[in-house]
């Protein structure tokens, strides 16, 4: 069974990648924000049914990581990756509609 939250709730996840750290998080609107070293990286407030965000860190000597983040707003689910491998797939809220809040 999915790990659930009420919905009335922020979530808020921390990955460790090599030296860096990122941090995705979900407010209760559905609002997916994405940082990397307590700095914002990118923020996807619009109302598509799916939200996304991306970014590249720069790891030691020129090392980068693609990091994707895509929240559904209709089903809760959260799917997380590094370089297109999966490091997080959940549903993370109880499943409402946020579009239409």
């Amino acid at each position: 069974m999915p790990d659930q939250i009420p919905s009335n709730q922020n979530v808020s996840m921390t990955f460790d990648l090599e030296h860096k750290t990122f941090v995705i998080q979900v407010d209760s609107s559905g609002v997916l924000e994405l940082y990397v070293d307590n700095c914002l990286r990118k923020r996807d407030a619009t109302l598509d049914p799916t939200a996304y965000v991306w970014t590249n860190i720069e790891l030691h000597w020129e090392e980068h990581r693609y990091i994707e983040a895509r929240f559904s707003r209709t089903s809760g689910l959260l799917h997380v990756t590094v370089n297109g491998e999966t490091v997080h797939q959940k549903t993370i809220v109880a499943a409402t509609d946020v579009t239409n809040q």
